[in-house]
């Protein structure tokens, strides 16, 4: 908004401003926006000013103050403040209200920040032209404060009307449906507010909740419930497969039982319950003596949990076919040998995949001893856009000192015999590359600092203790943290996957497991591990992207430790 500057006085000033407001995204499609500007430019052409700029806010609340802390008000305020829009520039709004819809107090602070700001501000439905001088006169003052409190005053009273409307909805809403909105278990016949309409069970869906209800009741766990809905290829209510946190969501919600709990919904703001739930609004999908049975104590299965064992790779694991990540199986937890064990969620929910499993402490050492012989300098150089530029950022930098040392070394001797004319030139040139060289080296001290502290923190990785003594929670955690700072992906291929591709990178090699390592920077590693062993590993070092349908891996360098 620069072009609002100008050297003349402000009273000289033709530049003005339309501001444009209205508080329901609704109205766009109406006429509030056309008469907002039209009456503007009228004005303009009136009064022989130049109108160099809209700024319209759209759909925010002036009641509420929404223009000004997330829309362009504030914003314009503060270029009239500091000077970005020249003072006396002319502000036309179609009424004050526009501005600000919030109590007359609020509204008036708002009046005099524009005011000092040296505003000229022309509110359209009275025909005021209010500046700084005029806007302390008696007359003039009163006139804006009756039209803020007016504002205000509307808008309360729409609000207070609207919040009565809905309670009175809410005390018939037994009577006739209050929205469309309901369970994906019921659907509305009929309009909303229309007498004759009402909430319908969706026969076949209603069934289904039954059946989740009855599956709970038998003890059930959530996760196991929505394997077996998936294995009996049961139809879900809009998702793809059934998800165990849907199946909680359902096991949990009163409107089976016909009770509605209304909300109240802001912008900007959770939602927040309006009184108590009302009875009989929904139809019931089951009775209170199922609701009962499911959640009779203990509380309903969540899954299997143990203190003692964390997985440090949630979410990292993934099977390469159904691109499916890995959850924990644990049983028999309190017996000398409990069974632990890593598998496709994907399998779990009864999906169409291939169902094996990774012994979850065969796994943990397979990393680890990974981690130990890996050549982490050598992955921590390749990132793309390095590999891409043929150089680490530390060289180009190093390269980018040397060449400012030689050019500030040649001023400095241009500037010892340089004529008097030429040495503000010369002098402004050294201090910037001065400046630069400054910069450049600062980055180098940091990336210095950064290889130091990724050593201390990979040395973590490299000779963590062993299995038995790796079990202190709190250990555990900056473990996993440090995991997930440099592994972004474990793309898991088990062995039937494997077949075609392994005849290719070494023979003799039954009964093993290959995982594709990615790392957060780009880097990848491909690792092979024998199932019973976690000691024998052989890691197939690989830079870039491979392609595993054409079995084409580029392998530079094969380093293979095998247990000793």
């Amino acid at each position: 908004m620069n072009f609002l500057k100008s050297s003349s006085s402000a009273t000289s000033n033709r530049a003005a401003i339309c501001y444009v407001r209205f508080s329901s995204m609704e109205q766009a499609a109406g006429d509030s926006e056309r008469r907002q500007v039209e009456t503007a430019q009228a004005y303009c052409d009136k009064h022989g000013l130049n109108l160099v700029q809209i700024i319209q806010d759209h759909g925010l609340s002036g009641f509420s103050g929404e223009n000004q802390t997330k829309g362009k008000l504030t914003k314009l305020l503060d270029d009239m403040k500091s000077g970005v829009v020249a003072k006396g520039t002319t502000l036309i709004v179609e009424s004050f209200d526009r501005l600000s819809r919030q109590d007359a107090l609020e509204q008036l602070a708002l009046f005099i920040e524009f005011m000092k700001a040296g505003t000229n501000l022309v509110t359209l439905d009275n025909g005021i032209n209010q500046d700084r001088t005029t806007a302390s006169q008696p007359d003039h003052l009163l006139v804006s404060l009756m039209s803020m409190m007016r504002g205000n005053n509307e808008s309360k009273v729409k609000s207070e009307r609207v919040a009565k409307a809905w309670e009175n909805k809410v005390k018939n809403a037994t009577l006739k449906p209050l929205t469309s909105l309901c369970p994906k278990w019921i659907e509305l016949n009929g309009k909303v507010n229309d007498a004759t309409s009402k909430l319908v069970l969706i026969a076949h869906r209603a069934k289904v909740v039954k059946l989740i209800f009855r599956l709970a009741s038998e003890g059930l766990g959530k996760r196991t419930i929505a394997k077996e809905l998936n294995r009996r290829r049961i139809k879900t209510f809009g998702a793809k497969t059934w998800q165990d946190s849907y199946v909680q969501r359902i096991l949990h919600n009163r409107a089976v039982l016909g009770y509605f709990q209304p909300y109240r919904v802001r912008k900007g703001e959770a939602r927040t319950p309006i009184g108590d739930p009302i009875a009989g609004y929904y139809p019931a999908a089951i009775t209170q003596e199922m609701w009962d049975e499911a959640h009779q104590k203990p509380a309903l299965p969540t899954g299997p949990r143990s203190k003692r064992v964390t997985n440090l790779f949630t979410g990292l694991l993934v099977d390469h076919q159904s691109k499916s990540t890995f959850q924990l199986e644990l049983k028999h937890l309190h017996s000398a040998n409990p069974w632990v064990y890593l598998r496709p969620r994907s399998a779990t929910l009864g999906l169409e995949c291939e169902d094996y499993r990774l012994k979850y402490s065969w796994f943990e050492e397979v990393f680890f001893r990974f981690c130990a012989e890996a050549d982490w300098v050598s992955i921590s150089k390749e990132n793309a856009d390095d590999l891409v530029a043929g150089e680490t950022e530390e060289n180009h930098l190093s390269a980018q000192a040397a060449d400012l040392e030689k050019r500030i070394r040649k001023l400095s001797r241009l500037i010892e015999n340089a004529a008097e004319g030429s040495l503000p030139t010369l002098v402004a040139n050294l201090q910037g590359y001065e400046k630069e060289y400054r910069g450049i080296t600062e980055r180098l001290e940091a990336i210095k600092h950064e290889a130091t502290e990724q050593k201390l923190s990979v040395a973590v990785l490299q000779s963590p203790p062993p299995m038995d003594e790796r079990k202190e929670p709190q250990y555990r955690r900056a473990l996993q943290l440090e995991i997930r700072k440099r592994i972004k992906q474990i793309e898991v291929f088990p062995h039937s996957d494997w077949d075609r591709v392994e005849k290719r990178m070494f023979t003799d090699a039954p009964g093993w497991t290959t995982f594709v390592v990615n790392f957060t920077n780009g880097a990848l590693r491909i690792l092979t591990a024998q199932n019973d062993d976690p000691e024998s590993v052989i890691v197939h070092e690989t830079r870039g992207v491979w392609d595993y349908e054409k079995a084409m891996i580029p392998v530079p360098k094969m380093v293979s430790f095998r247990k000793r």
